[in-house]
Order: structure tokens, then C-alpha cells, then sequence
């Protein structure tokens, strides 16, 4: 099943459900159940939903390219990223080979004011003026989590979207006077640097597990003005996608409707040197969840 949320010529947001091009209103194909996807998260309805889905008339649906999309999940409970998931991504910053066995995923999150809809504009931040692209798997909690195994793992996952980690690589603008770049001021600028507005473009939909045979065969590609920067597969991931759900439970909660991005494969403007622009196209593409389109705002 592929879920999207969308806006209704009024306004309002609700959730939909793809099916042969057309989208199905949640809200008119199952009126008992929630109306947002986090509600239909939350509520463990997406069984329930898909068979209302698969019982809905589509003659009077609306076609998919004529509604509004915005983010799948809008609202997630928090954001959690990886670093370094990629082994030549890791080469290619100057890295060395990442031992999974002596080195556990690095986490960081991102505030929710990054999410971006399919098809927006991701704001030009006045903080930097190197602008990078990520494209990465994201994965959608479906149930809580904490301290579960591996094998537990895949039973907790929602299901999966692409998601474009935007970076802010060097920061400028922030102090009046000259800083000294320690190890520490380092990683805080990179880390700082994945906070501005719009920096998580997402979607197009959310693709339960029950359509992607192989989470960890899936190709990858982002091409911005389409020239090829990134290609890659999902299983050239360090850290599997039950590993990082059952980690990261060891610290935290893992709720409904959380969202996970699993890190990106190799090049990275700050690698190539090929940063992003005002008025660049960004599309992201990975195998069975879609093609996102981002652009980079002009002003």
C-alpha cells in the first residue's frame, strides 16, 4: 500500500491512499478510521485501512497528479538520522573502512521544521554557502520499540520513503569575530549544518513493507538538474535497517509514526565539490518507493 498525504481544494489535510494512479480519501473510503497518517500509525489501522482501500470505487477518485501532495508523515514524533552508513561515503570524506562489529550507528536527529513536501522548495540557508544533497532510505516506526532484538526489529517498521538530507556544510554568518576551528566547533558546525528549514524534503509516499521484497536491494539515484550525483543500493548499508531500529531502541523510545533516515552512499558535494544552487532540481529516486522532486529556492 502507498499512503501520501495531500490537501483537499479547501485546504485541509488528509490522507490518501494510491491505488492504479488514483488517489482514495482515507476520510471517504474508511470514515471509522483516523484521517492522518500518523493517526492511522498511531492507531495500528493500516490493515483495516487497506482493506477499505481495496474494496474503494475509483471511478470518481482523483487521478495522483492532480492533487496536492505534502510530506507523507508531516508530523512525526521526532527524527532520527545516521552518519556514516556508507562505506565509501565514509572513503570519500577522507574516512577509513567502518569495523560495523567495534562500531555502532552514529545517531543524530533533525527538528520536524526540516520537513519539506514533494514537489517545495528547500529555502537557501543564509548560514552557509555550501549546500549538499543526501538522498537516504527513510524508515517509519510502526509501533513502539525499546530495547527490542533484531529480530524483533522488522515487526516495528511502518513502512518506507526517500528522504533528502540537505546539509549545511560550512557554516558563515555566525560570530562577529574570527573562531578557533577545534575537533569540537567541528562537529557541532556539521551537526548544526542539518537543522535549517526545509532540509528534509520526503515522499513521495509512505510504501508498506509488504510491497518491497528486499528493503536492503534497492537502487539508488539523485541526480540534480539531471546529472547523476549519487547512485547506489540500500545494501550497501553498514548498519541493516532491524540493526538500526533495534540500536536505536537501546536509547530511546522508538513511537508510532517516527521517522528514521538511514544515511546516503557516495556523492556528496562536499566530496565532489559540486554544491547545490538557487534554482537546482534536485530528483531522488529510489526502486519501489517513487521519485521525489525538490528544487532549491531562487530568493
Amino acid at each position: 500500500m502507498k499512503l501520501i498525504t495531500f490537501s483537499r481544494p479547501d485546504g485541509t489535510q488528509t490522507a490518501g491512499v494510491v491505488r492504479d494512479g488514483k488517489v482514495i480519501d482515507v476520510a471517504k473510503a474508511a470514515p471509522n478510521l483516523p484521517h492522518t497518517v500518523r493517526g492511522l500509525i498511531e492507531a495500528g489501522a493500516l490493515p483495516s485501512l487497506a482493506e477499505a482501500a481495496n474494496r474503494a470505487d475509483l471511478a470518481a477518485a482523483p487521478d495522483l497528479e492532480t492533487v496536492t501532495l505534502c510530506a507523507p508523515l508531516p508530523n512525526p514524533g521526532k527524527i532520527v538520522c545516521l552518519a556514516g552508513n556508507y562505506q565509501e561515503h565514509i572513503r570519500e570524506g577522507g574516512g577509513t573502512e567502518k569495523d560495523k562489529a567495534k562500531s555502532p550507528p552514529h545517531l543524530f536527529m533533525k527538528p520536524t521544521t526540516t520537513i519539506l513536501a514533494p514537489g517545495a522548495a528547500t529555502p537557501y540557508p543564509k548560514v552557509t554557502d555550501q549546500l549538499d544533497h543526501e538522498i537516504e532510505l527513510g524508515v517509519v516506526i510502526g509501533r513502539s520499540a525499546k530495547e527490542v532484538t533484531v529480530d524483533q526489529a522488522a515487526d516495528c517498521v511502518a513502512g518506507y520513503m526517500i528522504c533528502n538530507d540537505v546539509s549545511s556544510r560550512r557554516l558563515v554568518g555566525l560570530t562577529t569575530s574570527d573562531r578557533t576551528k577545534s575537533e569540537r566547533e567541528a562537529f557541532f558546525d556539521w551537526l548544526t549544518g542539518k537543522w535549517q528549514d526545509g532540509a528534509l524534503p520526503m515522499g513521495p509516499y509512505l510504501v508498506t513493507p509488504d510491497e518491497i521484497p528486499d528493503v536492503h536491494a534497492l537502487t539508488m539515484t539523485l541526480t540534480v538538474n539531471g546529472e547523476a550525483r549519487q547512485q547506489g543500493s540500500t545494501g550497501q548499508m553498514i548498519h541493516t535497517v532491524p540493526e538500526i531500529v533495534a540500536f536505536a531502541s537501546r536509547l530511546m523510545t522508538l513511537e508510532p509514526a517516527d521517522i528514521i533516515s538511514t544515511g546516503t552512499p557516495a556523492g556528496v558535494g562536499s566530496s565532489t565539490g559540486k554544491f547545490l544552487h538557487p534554482g537546482d532540481r534536485i530528483e531522488c529516486t529510489i526502486e519501489g518507493l517513487g521519485r521525489l522532486v525538490s528544487t532549491i529556492a531562487t530568493s
